[in-house]
């Protein structure tokens, strides 16, 4: 991806974030439609962006924990109980191993991962992937600025807010 076309798909990305931490999903799902509702995107690209800057995020908080230390990511239901990644949607298992993969630099894998759900150009799938690394992203920031921990320098000026 060029310099320019990587710096846009961040920035979308970005005012997707800040949407989300504002509580406006639609806002952020707008945000990030936005990206490729011309050509000269794709969800792939928000996805592989948002993949990333969520993997460098679990690895600068495990550094906080310490070396060592397990890099363990759980699935949840909104009452808090555990569900086993077999369970879950094709889209969502993908864009989660996808993150995992990339946070054991296993940069082959998320791409297989990710070609899984976004080779289908299925709306739907896309959508569902996208939100979902976007909430895992919000997430991890908002963990990265209370625990002190390094997030990527393009989404650091949407964690001051």
């Amino acid at each position: 991806m060029s310099e320019r076309k990587d710096g846009m798909v961040r920035l979308l990305v970005r005012t997707a974030v800040d949407r989300m931490q504002a509580s406006d999903p639609d806002g952020a799902l707008d945000a990030l439609t936005s990206l490729y509702r011309g050509a000269d995107h794709s969800p792939r690209e928000a996805a592989d962006v948002l993949a990333d800057a969520s993997a460098d995020m679990l690895k600068s908080l495990c550094v906080q924990v310490g070396d060592g230390a397990p890099i363990k990511m759980q699935l949840g239901d909104t009452e808090g109980n555990e569900i086993p990644i077999d369970d879950i949607d094709p889209p969502l298992r993908a864009s989660f191993r996808a993150v995992m993969a990339l946070v054991n630099a296993d940069e082959q894998s998320a791409d297989v991962q990710l070609g899984l759900v976004f080779d289908r150009h299925d709306p739907e799938e896309d959508t569902v992937a996208l939100m979902h690394l976007l909430l895992w992203t919000t997430d991890l920031l908002t963990a990265c600025r209370e625990g002190g921990a390094r997030a990527p320098d393009w989404l650091v000026d949407s964690s001051a807010g």
